[in-house]
């Protein structure tokens, strides 16, 4: 009886365990036409509202669609007697070139659908560069599992030295309000351009002062995605120009998994920043549990001329990445046009950990120019132990070709301030600008809060949590520590 009562009550526990299984993993796919994301908020703000709601009869596409039917797909949804609707993409591999997205629609893919680009765009997001569209509204892009991801196959070769790199960014993000993108994983391949990249829809008149670079991205949630083999001067997600997004649990290998850099910041060229330091700039921006591998950095942030204000990031952690956080200078010329980051803060934890993995014949992280001034001694040594001198061009290429490897370095780069308590450093440094006539408040320099912030570094040779302007080293052929310092 005791043996039978066992037995019972251990199929009982069984069938209870492999019901809550089955219930969970059911739980995790989404109703077709009703897959949302749903609601998000953060902080107090909402960031996005699902205003198509349910459909009961979406659009259908699966792998035999070509771009055209696609398209026509989410034309039909936009224009649906409901004012919107959903697209739903059956599992299979699509091959497709560039969708123009329409407001009040959703597109509900599966987990197992692959998209490979045949072009540099797929998802185009409130951009025509022919002529200033209406803003569109209420667009999302989501996986229909909770717990997987639809994967986006860039679709390029490798990267050959010497050669322009590939461009594609397959989230081009412009002038929409009320967006979410979630749950895809990008195989990228060293391209050029951000795989999700929020830009402005300007006129494209190279004039300073266009008030056209004012129509950003606002209102938008991007989550739960991840990228492979990411640039080192790209990232999975950058901001050009951006109001009110929320990004989290975000993770990259290589490059950068979250970039907010308005602009290129080249004086003959970038006419975003030109266009004044509040046109067209990122703020008030969240961001959470943002991880980065083999990179440079889990989160980087220059401003060049524009004033970027009200960002809040909880959470970075970076293994064999140079940082887990950059946070740089503007160095726009003249020097009196250069931005600041203000009213923002990094809270919780700022962590990079150096695994056995990174080692001399591959030391992982990805730095580029300004970074090498801080390289840790045993890179030297090595540079030195080989009979090399001590400059940039003599690191080893990283995977892009772009750009140089390097051992993981500190949790933190705040090269915005010359030290913790001094912005610019002591007046006697100072001295070599008077020649220039530049003026110390014109420097472009500027902290970040990082009071609430807690700071760990594993198996790191250097010992500095924070790494400032003033710690950059001296490196022969290159230029003088002060000239980079000063900059």
């Amino acid at each position: 009886m005791l043996i039978s009562n066992m037995l019972k009550q251990s199929c009982n526990t069984l069938i209870i365990s492999t019901l809550l299984a089955t219930t969970s993993a059911y739980a995790a796919i989404k109703e077709t036409g009703n897959a949302s994301i749903g609601n998000i908020n953060s902080g107090g703000t909402s960031f996005f509202i699902n205003r198509v709601g349910k459909d009961n009869s979406p659009e259908l596409v699966n792998a035999s669609f070509n771009t055209n039917q696609v398209q026509q797909a989410i034309n039909r949804a936009a224009n649906s007697s409901n004012k919107g609707g959903a697209v739903h993409f059956a599992a299979g591999t699509y091959y497709l070139g560039m969708l123009d997205l329409k407001s009040n629609v959703r597109l509900e893919i599966d987990p197992n659908a692959k998209i490979i680009m045949t072009g540099d765009v797929l998802f185009n997001i409130g951009r025509d560069s022919s002529r200033l569209q209406a803003q569109i509204e209420n667009i999302e892009i989501t996986s229909t599992d909770t717990s997987k991801k639809f994967v986006i196959d860039v679709n390029k070769p490798n990267p050959v030295k010497g050669q322009p790199l590939e461009r594609s960014a397959p989230f081009r993000v412009a002038y929409v309000k009320n967006f979410a993108l979630n749950g895809f994983l990008i195989k990228d391949n060293y391209t050029l351009l951000p795989d999700v990249f929020l830009v402005a829809d300007s006129d494209n008149r190279k004039v300073a002062n266009n008030s056209t670079y004012n129509r950003i991205p606002e209102q938008g949630v991007i989550q739960n995605a991840s990228a492979t083999r990411v640039a080192t001067g790209y990232a999975l997600v950058q901001l050009f120009s951006g109001k009110k997004v929320f990004m989290r649990n975000l993770f990259s290998t290589g490059g950068l998994t979250v970039r907010l850099e308005p602009g290129s910041g080249y004086i003959d060229r970038d006419y975003l920043n030109q266009a004044g330091p509040n046109v067209g700039s990122i703020t008030d921006i969240r961001l959470q549990n943002i991880r980065n591998k083999a990179g440079m950095a889990s989160l980087f942030m220059k401003p060049h001329e524009k004033i970027m204000r009200n960002i809040w990031v909880k959470d970075l952690t970076a293994t064999d990445s140079a940082f887990a956080l950059v946070v740089d200078h503007s160095n726009s010329v003249p020097k009196g046009s250069r931005g600041s980051i203000r009213s923002s803060s990094i809270n919780g934890k700022v962590k990079l950990t150096k695994t056995t993995a990174a080692s001399s014949k591959s030391k992982l992280a990805d730095i580029g120019y300004a970074q090498h001034f801080y390289l840790p001694q045993s890179q030297i040594t090595e540079l030195r132990d080989a009979g090399l001198a001590l400059n940039y061009g003599n690191l080893k290429d990283d995977p892009s070709t772009e750009r140089k490897e390097s051992y993981p370095i500190a949790p933190m780069l705040m090269a915005s301030a010359y030290a913790s308590n001094n912005l610019y450093g002591a007046q006697a440094d100072l001295n070599e600008l008077a020649n220039e006539g530049t003026a110390k408040e014109d420097l472009g320099r500027f902290r970040i809060n990082i009071s609430n912030a807690s700071f760990e570094g594993v198996n790191l040779e250097r010992n500095e949590s924070v790494l400032y302007r003033s710690q950059a080293r001296t490196m022969s052929n290159s230029l003088p520590k002060g000239s980079f310092i000063y900059k």
